[in-house]
């Protein structure tokens, strides 16, 4: 194992991911916690990401371009709202973008790797699991 943790340059093999995957998925039917998908990953060293269906917002770095309208071939002009329309229309041009920082929406995962000790790894997915298990009721009751 490196001293200084994972690299994305890292590999274990097709096998060691895919047996590391089975390992994780046993002890999540196990343990009966929910999840959508597994998805195993040579990189770090070995990697499962383990998705439970939400979605979760990742924060940008830098600015960056919203399509807002834009005019389709026959000459119709669409958009989210009408000013942004209005807008185009007024500069010319085919597309409209606007300068954003708002959140990326991503599929929400919890991984998990490898290359650390499987006791510390099967504490993560406990609490991840119970958080999650937590959200996923809150949702079905419409309770906060």
């Amino acid at each position: 194992m490196n001293t200084y943790g994972a690299r994305h340059s890292d590999k274990c093999t097709k096998e060691e991911a895919h047996a590391f995957k089975k390992k994780v998925q046993s002890f999540l039917i196990g343990e009966k916690i929910p999840y959508k998908k597994l998805v195993a990953l040579t990189s770090f060293g070995g990697q499962v990401k383990i998705f439970s269906g939400g979605t979760m917002h990742k924060m940008r770095l830098r600015m960056g371009r919203k399509l807002v309208a834009f005019k389709n071939p026959d000459g119709r002009v669409e958009g989210e709202s009408v000013e942004f329309c209005e807008e185009l229309l007024k500069r010319g041009g085919d597309i409209l973008y606007i300068k954003t920082n708002e959140p990326i929406p991503e599929k929400e995962y919890h991984p998990v790797y490898l290359q650390d000790s499987w006791k510390e790894e099967r504490d993560s997915i406990l609490e991840w699991g119970k958080t999650n298990r937590e959200q996923t009721e809150s949702e079905t009751t419409g309770t906060s």
